[in-house]
């Protein structure tokens, strides 16, 4: 009985464990998922929720492929595809709305979109899975929904944006964040980006605000646009809007920023004060949705749908996205460039088709036992190669609008211009050091002009530069159309691509830029595993130790485990291992043997003499990682709560396990145990506080080493003497915490805390 009683028990924690385990947005599975209210009115809760406030309802439970989660909150969402006569709504999700916390593999949110003007059932999950080739968009497959244990259908499982969305593509969070949807849906209320005016208050009906803060980052965005376009890639990550841009009009999507509404996206503010705009909605792509303006002409016919122009929108000043951009020579041909690489990678080579026919074996079954579909399984099947009639209207077949589609834009004047060739490129090195030289060379033909656009973090801008077909650059013979750059290498991984243009077209390579790029490494040197570990970090520092500007921070310790010089330049520091990248140590960071690096995590910038981290510390737990340049993990901890100026540290220093440290040791030994040697020649500094100008005392005299690193590790004063008093002067360097590091001829090695007033 007791084995069968195990085996009951594995099999059913297996069970669980698979379930919990099934990735939520699995193209090749659907999801189960099952609702419990406690009232049978749940449908009329939710209805008067919708027209109400818009609040949520809670549900006793959802289980989530067998995984259950109580008190969940549950509303309706939805424009034209919620109507309150209908079985089959659209439906929100929120885990963590009565319980924090709360998520299914990191997801708190479940998005459930019903089929509406969808007869195929594929539009949402087609067109997501194309735009991730080129821009960040939402994940989306499908889903099977269960509300009292009936069952109301097949639904689009779709991603939310939210702040776990913007956080896992543009490193943070807290920034200016808006929903480009009316608050009120009213023509005069559609969020065109327009100019306004510097009130605020103008703009609230036009974009739904998701941040704290952000109405004036916003209207200095519109302002630019509007009124100095030629400064927008100061506030708007350009590339990326025209990767939304040419998508919309390949794949007709006029539910968007094309058609009339102007709609459906997001702009997220990134750490360098660019805006990024995010596709949404995309439910009535494929000319779904064939509305382009107000009137009788705005319904647009099959032809018309199938031969949008590629510049569709450019003389509509009421659109300053696309009237601004493309109005300026460059942006259009960067424009029409992405253009061309969606519809040769997706629909020139027909492997749409192949993408579509996979998802509709995955649902055949589920569409036709699906009881509130708004189509026929007949119009299922037939609505790729057919239109399909519903309410007043026709829905194109898929193929029947993008073979025609294809072909009108291929043959467009804007399509027929000869861009260059990029035949080669040839980076001098794929391994590089820092602060050695770096030479490009870029064989070309028919182009005017070839530019380098570089970056060495993942969210740092591209900086675009032009490159030389003068002789003078590495680049061969003048004018042999092989354009040459040289720079010095930086301290991280080089992240770059070409772009080359003639007085008619351009090209990039690689052609999915700047989404994609090449990459060359940098060599690691001797950052590996056992030679720097996080030895002490604080995550409630109320009161223990301020940075250089006086405040009270959290803080992370390193320290050099080995008797050589380790270099750090370029290495990654974070708090969340799935974003290991967050904080690059920067150029010239060189850790001595056996010394101690504080990093300050509390968003600030780093200076010479002190590194500040672009996040900070949870009290209620976090995930520190180091990284060396090619992504190996050095070192790691995953620690719980908190208390306010209590530390966690390693004892012994570096190998040891994580304890709470009710005496923090900032920049110095944790423990006994790693001091042990160093008290042998009974170093002492005086005075400490000081002004600058430091005394040491050693007890071994004779060709003394003394040493002096500021908190970021680098060495700022070193000098040799005789005498039994050693005199140090740092008068010079700037107040805050030092370490300072005595070897005698003994080879005795002492190291002491410097606090300078």
């Amino acid at each position: 009985m007791k084995k069968i009683g195990i085996v009951l028990f594995l099999a059913i924690y297996l069970s669980y464990y698979q379930a919990y385990t099934q990735e939520l947005y699995d193209l090749n599975i659907i999801q189960k998922i099952e609702l419990q209210f406690a009232e049978s009115n749940w449908d009329y809760k939710l209805d008067t929720a919708k027209l109400g406030n818009g609040s949520y309802i809670q549900a006793s439970w959802v289980k989530i492929n067998g995984v259950p989660f109580n008190s969940v909150g549950v509303k309706y969402k939805g424009n034209s595809s919620y109507d309150s006569s209908r079985v089959k709504n659209p439906v929100h999700i929120e885990l963590n709305t009565y319980i924090p916390g709360q998520s299914y593999q990191g997801y708190q949110d479940i998005k459930l979109n019903n089929g509406w003007f969808e007869p195929s059932f594929v539009r949402d999950v087609l067109a997501n899975q194309i735009a991730r080739k080129y821009m960040p968009a939402i994940r989306a497959n499908y889903a099977q929904l269960y509300i009292n244990g009936t069952y109301l259908g097949l639904y689009a499982n779709v991603e939310s944006i939210n702040n776990d969305f913007v956080r896992k593509h543009f490193h943070g969070s807290e920034n200016p964040f808006f929903k480009c949807n009316p608050i009120v849906y009213q023509a005069q209320n559609f969020p065109t980006l327009e100019y306004l005016g510097s009130d605020s208050t103008l703009y609230q009906n036009n974009y739904e605000i998701k941040s704290t803060a952000g109405w004036q980052d916003l209207i200095q965005l519109i302002d630019t646009l509007n009124n100095n376009p030629d400064g927008l890639n100061e506030v708007l990550n350009v590339d990326r809007a025209l990767w939304m841009l040419a998508f919309n009009n390949v794949i007709v999507n006029l539910d968007s920023y094309t058609g009339i509404g102007s709609q459906n996206y997001y702009l997220y503010q990134d750490n360098y004060q660019r805006f990024n705009t995010i596709l949404w909605d995309l439910n009535m792509s494929f000319g779904s949705f064939n509305i382009i303006s107000q009137g009788p002409t705005g319904a647009l016919s099959l032809s018309q749908l199938q031969q949008l122009s590629p510049t569709l929108q450019s003389a509509n000043t009421t659109k300053p996205l696309i009237n601004k951009l493309l109005g300026i020579d460059r942006y259009k041909k960067m424009y029409i460039a992405h253009m061309k690489t969606i519809v040769n990678e997706n629909f020139a080579n027909q492997s749409y088709l192949d993408e579509i026919d996979y998802l509709r074996t995955i649902i055949d079954t589920a569409v036709q036992s699906d009881p509130n579909k708004f189509f026929t399984y007949t119009q299922f099947q037939n609505s790729i190669t057919q239109g399909t009639s519903f309410a007043s209207t026709s829905i194109p077949g898929i193929q029947v609008l993008m073979e025609s589609r294809t072909a009108f834009l291929n043959s467009s004047s804007e399509f027929q211009q000869v861009a260059p060739l990029i035949e080669e490129i040839v980076p001098s090195d794929t391994v590089k050091n820092p602060g050695e030289l770096l030479n490009i060379q870029v064989f070309v033909s028919l182009a005017d002009s070839v530019f380098w656009g570089y970056r060495y973090f993942p969210e740092e801008v591209f900086t675009r530069i032009p490159m030389y077909d003068d002789g003078l650059h590495n680049d061969g013979q003048a004018q042999d159309g092989i354009f040459g750059i040289e720079i010095e290498f930086g301290a991280s991984q080089l992240q770059y691509y070409i772009y080359a243009e003639n007085q008619n077209a351009g090209i990039f390579s690689p052609e999915r830029a700047e989404y994609e790029f090449y990459t060359i490494d940098v060599n690691p040197g001797n950052l590996l595993p056992g030679t720097v570990s996080i030895n002490e970090f604080m995550a409630i520092n109320d009161n223990y130790e301020t940075n250089e500007f006086g405040e009270f921070e959290d803080w992370i310790e390193l320290k050099n485990l080995t008797n050589e010089e380790v270099h750090l330049s370029g290495a990654y520091v974070s708090d969340n291992r799935n974003i290991t990248t967050k904080f690059t140590l920067p150029a010239g960071t060189i850790l001595p043997p056996h010394a101690y690096l504080v990093i300050f995590c509390d968003e600030e910038a780093s200076s010479s003499s002190y590194l500040h981290a672009p996040f900070k510390l949870s009290g209620e737990g976090d995930d520190l990682t180091l990284l060396n340049l090619n992504g190996e993990m050095i070192d790691s901890v995953q620690f719980g709560t908190q208390y306010g100026d209590v530390s966690m540290g390693r004892c012994p220093d570096g190998t040891g396990s994580f304890s709470f440290m009710y005496q923090p040791s900032f920049l110095s030994a944790n423990c006994e145990i790693g001091i042990i040697e160093e008290q042998s020649n009974n170093l002492i500094a005086f005075p400490n506080p000081g002004e600058g100008l430091l005394t040491i005392q050693v007890y071994e005299p004779g060709n003394t080493m003394v040493e002096l690193f500021n908190s970021a590790g680098q060495l700022v004063r070193k000098q040799f003497s005789n005498e039994s008093l050693i005199q140090l002067d740092f008068t010079n360097q700037p107040c805050g915490i030092f370490l300072c590091k005595v070897t005698t001829n003994q080879r005795h090695t002492k190291s002491v805390k410097i606090i300078k007033n």
